[in-house]
């Protein structure tokens, strides 16, 4: 927001907007200094969600890479073949 409101010829401290609330900010300005302000803020805001949208998209990404494993509890069972117990097999309980 900084950067966006020195590009709009504004001084205005940011922490100052949010402290007080950019509603409270804008009753202080007048005509072409709203105007300025309110396209610094929309750009703020707009960069804040693009980057939120662009960490969401990046982590569905990230998700869909991973080899879907099932966490079920599989006893007495090794990747789905029963276990050997000194040559007998051990019956995986069913419930």
């Amino acid at each position: 927001m900084k950067a966006q409101l020195k590009k709009a010829g504004l001084v205005v401290d940011a922490s100052t907007i949010i402290s007080t609330g950019a509603t409270q900010i804008e009753a202080g300005l007048s005509g072409q200094q709203l105007m300025r302000f309110r396209k610094a803020y929309n750009k703020a805001l707009a960069s804040t969600f693009y980057l939120a949208a662009a960490v969401g998209a990046a982590t569905l990404f990230g998700a869909c890479t991973v080899q879907w494993l099932s966490v079920k509890k599989n006893e007495g069972k090794i990747d789905g073949e029963p276990m050997e117990k000194d040559g007998e097999e051990l019956q995986a309980s069913a419930g």
